[in-house]
């Protein structure tokens, strides 16, 4: 439960399992450098209340559940950076209230 910061850059990580972070407060989370090509949003719901930090920069993104970030309304940094975004979806950031970068 004191899990406060991960950091998994660079692990050649392809999906995470949905209850990762079940029964932590993660407020940062860097799964940048990695080989997402489609993040599995489900990850955030266990951490959505305290995560405030969220890097998914550098994988091979290629869209975003619309929902991804209704469970994060906390969320000040995020870094979406280096991925094959095309197309977001309408209103995917609009739970974000105090995202600040």
């Amino acid at each position: 439960p004191s899990l406060r910061v991960v950091d998994l850059y660079s692990n050649h990580i392809r999906t995470l399992s949905r209850d990762v972070f079940h029964n932590t407060r993660v407020e940062a989370l860097d799964l940048s450098n990695n080989e997402f090509i489609i993040f599995p949003s489900q990850v955030l719901g266990d951490v959505g209340f305290t995560l405030r930090h969220l890097d998914l920069s550098y994988n091979q993104i290629d869209r975003i559940d619309s929902t991804m970030f209704h469970e994060t309304p906390f969320l000040t940094n995020l870094n979406l950076c280096r991925n094959k975004l095309n197309i977001l979806p309408d209103n995917v950031f609009t739970s974000l209230d105090n995202l600040l970068n």
